[in-house]
């Protein structure tokens, strides 16, 4: 399980990997993000960032816990 949560938090913060290997028209949060960021879209970029931060600190919370636990 420690495994498998350090891997989505590897994959999470890789975007220059996704937005190169990506099929088309196939959007993910991270692409979403930087898409509206950089087009200075900020409210817009909001809700995805905010949405991958809550993703990321709920997997390293489970990932210190069960740390913690050993």
């Amino acid at each position: 399980m420690l495994i498998g949560i350090l891997i989505a938090i590897e994959i999470i913060k890789e975007l220059p990997i996704t937005l190169i290997m990506r099929p088309f028209n196939f959007e993910t949060f991270a692409t979403t993000a930087y898409v509206f960021a950089s087009q200075d879209l900020l409210e817009a970029a909001a809700a995805p960032s905010l949405f991958l931060i809550i993703i990321a600190s709920i997997f390293i919370l489970v990932t210190s816990r069960y740390i913690l636990k050993d």
